[in-house]
């Protein structure tokens, strides 16, 4: 696995044999190591990011976004996620893409399509169909560049996936193959006390049953580009939409367990 950070040390004898063990050769479990004598597995903190991907010593993510104070996230990710994408398709051929796509020209399309006027209520997160809306126009009509928005090439999607009941080493599986991933995740204060320091945000897992992912009123919608295991907790790595003085420079980890309605888009 490239790009894998994983504690040599952290992984040695069978403690119950006292014989070396070996990392699992199964695509379901990452980082897992076993004994053969006994059989015993031993789960191996570690982080995979598509931060530090390069095709041929290209990045393939974008630039870090800020929608500063507009409610904004669900078009921004979407445009976070193709020019992924793009990048990832141009770097194969060794061609740098380093162009934004026109984030004024997908709300516009949005406005014509449900034909209102508040872009910062039309592309909220309160309803899903806004999200599926977005997602449609990236397939019928695509989205021009930021500098050339009215001509020259235009990109679409070529599928839209929604990647319902995936288990996280199917997820993680995506990323590995160089996808992030559109997902929502539940805020609570938590999330605005994020400030670097390497913290795992938690927002309702391990809550009241009473409290579930259904009761939630805010969600946020980043991009997965990331996973691992820390303290053998299952987390992702994502990209925020609140330039790069948020948390980790734009980036944070958050647990497995808290994220809903991951989507894959291919260009």
């Amino acid at each position: 696995m490239d790009d894998l950070d994983c504690p040599a040390d952290d992984f040695d004898f069978c403690r119950m044999c006292e014989l070396p063990m070996y990392q699992k050769d199964d695509p379901k479990k990452f980082m897992v190591f076993a004994c053969r004598s006994c059989g015993l597995e031993k789960p191996c903190d570690f982080l995979y990011t598509l931060e530090k991907k390069r095709v041929n010593g290209i990045s393939v993510l974008p630039d870090v976004k800020d929608q500063g104070e507009r409610g904004i996230c669900v078009p921004t990710a979407l445009l976070t996620l193709v020019e992924a994408e793009i990048k990832t398709s141009k770097a194969e051929m060794n061609e740098d893409f380093n162009q934004e796509l026109s984030l004024d020209d997908l709300l516009m399309e949005y406005k014509e399509e449900v034909g209102v006027e508040d872009e910062d209520h039309n592309v909220s997160d309160h309803d899903d169909h806004r999200a599926k809306t977005l997602m449609e126009i990236m397939l019928e009509r695509g989205v021009n560049l930021k500098d050339n928005p009215t001509g020259g090439e235009c990109f679409k999607a070529r599928e839209v996936r929604h990647l319902k009941n995936q288990s996280f080493s199917d997820l993680a599986g995506y990323i590995l193959k160089g996808h992030p991933l559109k997902i929502k995740m539940p805020i609570t204060k938590k999330f605005f006390k994020l400030k670097g320091s390497g913290e795992m945000y938690i927002g309702i897992a391990g809550t009241p049953d009473m409290y579930t992912k259904d009761s939630v009123q805010v969600w946020h919608s980043v991009v997965l580009v990331g996973f691992g295991r820390k303290e053998g907790v299952e987390y992702f790595r994502y990209m925020n939409s609140h330039g790069t003085e948020f948390d980790d420079g734009g980036f944070g980890d958050l647990q497995a367990a808290e994220i809903k309605d991951p989507f894959l888009i291919v260009i």
